[in-house]
């Protein structure tokens, strides 16, 4: 009002503002999904899904959400009318006995959409994401769009899969405070530095493309 210059707006201040904020990262306190809890969602999947076709779904989910570092956004879609970047059925493909490959078109690090492919490989262990995806992929519907879908066709969403994700936890005695759908991602992280891999290979694995690969390994 009085023609004073705002010093809010000067390039030093803002650069200054800018800086502080990179320090003031908020905590998460999100738990990694570890593979023993993996093993007991799937477990628990049938107290919580009526129908063995929404078992084998959510399975293919869980599975491929974990062995892949995937976000839930790049799963399944954002809501029965927003598509979002969830997957499509012409974008998975199984490439041998052993192997599926998704084709991952966009992501949170992929802003141009250049796309990039993700291989699961067949595991030693009881859970197996190719086994999980053959599974799923024996039942789908034959219909085009998203990949992972309901029996009559209709897609998967983020809510859907929270929904029962939550169930889930609650079940197994957890609280559903610690645990969301990212903590397939964080504990995907986490097992791979336990199992002895370097932060290079953890990262290409996940995506990552900063430091920020580092708050999703946890003790």
């Amino acid at each position: 009002m009085s023609s004073t210059p705002d010093t809010t707006q000067s390039f030093v201040v803002k650069k200054s503002l800018m800086g502080y904020s990179r320090f003031m990262v908020p905590v998460d306190n999100r738990k990694p999904i570890t593979l023993d809890i993996l093993h007991k969602l799937l477990n628990t999947l049938p107290l919580v899904c009526s129908l063995p076709y929404e078992v084998n779904l959510f399975s293919a989910v869980f599975t491929t959400a974990f062995f892949g570092y995937f976000r839930m956004g790049e799963l399944v879609q954002n809501s029965c009318r927003e598509l979002g970047h969830a997957i499509q059925v012409q974008d998975v493909r199984i490439t041998s006995a052993n192997s599926v490959q998704i084709l991952l078109k966009h992501s949170k690090t992929d802003q141009m959409g250049m796309g990039v492919i993700i291989n699961l490989f067949s595991t030693s262990r009881d859970i197996c994401p190719v086994k999980s995806l053959k599974s799923y992929i024996g039942v789908r519907p034959c219909v085009p769009g998203s990949f992972f879908c309901h029996a009559g066709g209709a897609p998967v969403t983020r809510y859907q899969v929270s929904s029962v994700f939550s169930m889930l936890i609650t079940k197994l005695g957890l609280q559903t405070r610690d645990y969301k759908t990212h903590s397939f991602r964080i504990g995907a992280a986490t097992e791979a530095w336990f199992q002895g891999k370097d932060i290079d290979q953890i990262a290409e694995a996940g995506r990552w493309k900063s430091k920020c690969l580092y708050r999703y390994i946890r003790a």
